[in-house]
């Protein structure tokens, strides 16, 4: 897909969200849910290289699914999110 861009997005899970709840049994899988998305997506399209925009320890795999492809690729991360306040609390 040389000169074209293609959006892709993958499935995550928050931790914040599934803490402490039977969605934490899902946290560690979508490390390879996402990596083979990534995968899937870039063997599928034939892409030249990819670039991948992470922000967390689960999507960073992401970057591996175009290691087994050996495609260029470019990986950025997006940075945590800043903590927040709610009703005067931290």
């Amino acid at each position: 897909m040389q000169g074209q861009l293609a959006g892709v997005r993958t499935p995550t899970i928050s931790d914040g969200i599934g803490m402490g709840t039977e969605g934490m049994k899902y946290s560690l899988v979508s490390r390879e849910v996402i990596a083979d998305c990534v995968e899937t997506c870039v063997n599928g399209q034939w892409m030249d290289g990819v670039i991948v925009i992470g922000g967390c320890d689960k999507n960073m795999p992401a970057n591996d699914g175009h290691r087994a492809l050996q495609r260029a690729a470019i990986y950025v991360y997006g940075g945590t999110v800043k903590p927040g306040t709610y009703k005067g609390r931290t």
